[in-house]
C-alpha cells in the first residue's frame, strides 16, 4: 500500500474489489464539498476506522487519512481567509499550541534528520489547522458542547455494542481469529487494535453520557443506562488503568459540582473502603493477577508503570543534550537507533519502529526543550483555568453541559503523563483531546471576555449563556 492515490487506489481496486474503491473515493469527495462541521466529523471517522482491525476498513483509511487531514487543514484556512478572523478574544492555550506549531516546523534546521522532522512537522501542524483554526472558526457558528452529548451517546452504543457483537459472532462461529482480536480473554479490544483505544474512548464518553442532561441527549436518553453500562464495563475489561482512573475522576468531578459536601463524603468513605480491601485482603499478588482485576492489576509491571520508568529515564538523558529547544520535532521517536532514518520511521503515511515514551510531557522535552514545554504547559493551564471558572460559576444546564466537556478533557491531560499519542495526529485520540480542549478554551475566553464586559460596566462578574450571532443555524463553509 501506498501513501500516494495514483498508487494506492489501483492497489485497493485489485485487493478490495470495486466497491470500497468508490467508498474511499466517496470519503475524499465528501471531505472536499461538505458543510466545514461535517467534513470535520468525517476526518473523525476515518480517523476511527485506522484503529479497527476490520481489514478493508483499516487498509481504506490507512491510505487516505492524510489526505483527509491535508483537505480538511487547507478548507480551515480558506474558511479563515473567505471569514476574515474569529470575533472570538484570544486564548493563551490556542496561542501558546500555534506557536509550538511554529517551533515544531523551525526544529527542522537542528535536527539529526530534517526530512523525518519536516515530515512529522508538518502532520503535526496540519493538525493545529484544523483544531485551532478550523474548528475554532465553526464554533463561532455551532455551540458544540450543547450538541455534543446526543452524538456521543449514539457512537458510544454504535462503538460499543459493535465490539460486544464482534465477541458474540466469533463465539457463535467458532472464528478463534477474531476471537482473539477481541481480546475477551485477555484485555478487551473489541473492534479495535489496541484496548488503550478502547478504554481511552469510553473514559471521553463515559461523562457525557452518564450525566448529560435529559434534554439535551434526546430520545437515547430512554437508554442512556445501558449506554453507561456498555462503556463502563468495556473500560473495566480494557485493562487501562489510566482510563479507569480518567472515569473515576471525572465522575467525581461532576459530583462535586453537583454536590459539594455530598461528593467529599462519597469519595472519603469510597477510599478508605479501597485502602481497606487493598490492605486486608488474603492475596498475594499471584492470586491478585489471576483474579477478575489481574487484567488491571498485572502486579509483576506495578513497580516500574509496566516499563515506563526506564522509557522515560531514556527521554530525560536524551533531552540534557539540548534542554532548550529539544533535538527536533521527532527526536523522541528515534531513541533506539542511531542509525534509524527517515527512511525506515516513516513509510506510507505511517509511524513504524520508533520509540513511544509513554508520556507526552517527556517526548515534547526531548523534541522542543523546555520551550516546547512551556508552550504545552500553558495550554494545559487554560483548561483547567477554564474548569475552575464553570464550577465558579452558577449552576445552570449549559454549565453543567460545558463541565462535561471539561471533565473529559481533564481526564486526558491526566493520561498525557502515561501516554504520548497527543502529539500523533494521525490518531483518533489526539484529535479528540485537541477538539475538546479547543471547546474549554473557545468557552474561557468568551466567559473572560463576558466577566470584562460586566466589570466596565459596574457590575460583579457574571456569565450566561454567549448570544450567536444571526447566522448561527449555519455552519461555516
Amino acid at each position: 500500500m501506498s501513501f500516494w492515490l495514483w498508487e494506492s487506489l489501483p492497489w485497493m481496486y485489485r485487493i478490495l474489489g470495486l466497491g470500497w474503491t468508490v467508498v474511499a473515493v466517496l470519503i475524499l469527495v465528501f471531505a472536499l464539498f461538505a458543510p466545514l462541521s461535517r467534513a470535520l466529523v468525517l476526518g473523525f471517522a476515518v480517523l476511527i476506522g485506522t484503529q479497527c482491525w476490520h481489514g478493508p476498513t483499516y487498509c481504506i483509511t490507512r491510505a487516505i487519512r492524510w489526505w483527509v487531514v491535508a483537505i480538511l487543514a487547507v478548507r480551515a484556512v480558506r474558511a479563515v481567509a473567505r471569514l476574515g478572523r474569529s470575533t472570538s478574544p484570544p486564548s493563551p492555550g490556542r496561542t501558546a499550541m500555534l506557536l509550538m506549531g511554529a517551533l515544531a516546523v523551525g526544529s527542522a534546521l537542528w535536527a539529526r534528520d530534517p526530512r523525518s522532522s519536516i515530515l512529522l512537522a508538518a502532520s503535526f501542524v496540519m493538525g493545529l489547522v484544523i483544531i485551532f483554526i478550523g474548528l475554532w472558526r465553526v464554533l463561532d457558528h455551532v455551540d458544540l458542547a450543547a450538541q455534543l452529548p446526543g452524538p456521543a451517546a449514539w457512537f458510544g452504543l454504535l462503538v460499543f455494542g459493535a465490539s460486544y457483537l464482534a465477541v458474540l459472532v466469533a463465539w457463535a462461529t467458532n472464528d478463534w481469529p477474531q476471537w482473539v482480536r477481541t481480546g475477551w480473554e485477555g484485555r478487551f479490544s473489541g473492534i479495535f487494535i489496541n484496548a488503550n483505544m478502547l478504554g481511552l474512548l469510553g473514559a471521553t464518553l463515559l461523562p457525557l453520557v452518564a450525566a448529560a442532561p435529559r434534554q439535551v441527549l434526546g430520545r437515547i436518553s430512554a437508554i442512556r443506562w445501558l449506554v453507561v453500562a456498555a462503556i463502563g464495563y468495556a473500560i473495566f475489561l480494557s485493562g487501562s488503568r489510566s482510563a479507569i482512573i480518567g472515569s473515576a475522576g471525572a465522575l467525581i468531578l461532576i459530583l462535586f459540582y453537583r454536590n459539594r459536601a455530598g461528593a467529599v463524603a462519597l469519595v472519603t468513605l469510597g477510599g478508605a473502603a479501597l485502602w481497606a480491601g487493598v490492605t486486608y485482603a488474603p492475596l498475594d499478588a499471584y492470586e491478585l493477577d489471576q483474579s477478575a482485576f489481574g487484567h488491571i492489576t498485572r502486579t509483576k509491571h506495578l513497580s516500574t508503570l509496566s516499563g515506563r520508568f526506564e522509557l522515560w529515564e531514556l527521554g530525560l538523558d536524551a533531552a540534557r543534550e539540548n534542554p532548550v529547544a529539544g533535538g527536533g520535532w521527532g527526536a523522541s521517536r528515534v531513541l533506539h537507533d542511531d542509525d534509524f532514518g527517515s527512511e525506515d520511521l516513516m513509510s506510507a503515511g505511517g509511524i513504524y519502529r520508533g520509540t513511544n515514551l509513554h508520556s507526552a510531557h517527556i517526548q515534547i522535552l526531548v523534541d522542543l526543550g523546555w520551550t516546547g514545554l512551556l508552550l504545552f504547559w500553558i495550554y494545559c493551564a487554560d483548561v483547567m483555568r477554564f474548569g475552575l471558572s464553570v464550577l465558579g460559576a452558577a449552576r445552570t444546564a449549559r454549565n453543567e453541559t460545558l463541565l462535561l466537556v471539561f471533565a473529559s478533557a481533564a481526564g486526558m491531560i491526566a493520561d498525557t503523563f502515561v501516554h504520548g499519542g497527543v502529539f500523533s495526529m494521525g490518531s483518533p485520540g489526539a484529535l479528540i483531546f485537541w477538539a475538546f480542549g479547543t471547546v474549554c478554551l473557545k468557552e474561557g475566553s468568551l466567559m473572560r471576555q463576558r466577566a470584562r464586559e460586566e466589570r466596565l460596566r459596574g457590575s460583579g462578574p457574571s456569565w450566561r449563556p454567549r448570544e450567536r450571532p444571526a447566522d448561527a443555524g449555519a455552519p461555516a463553509q
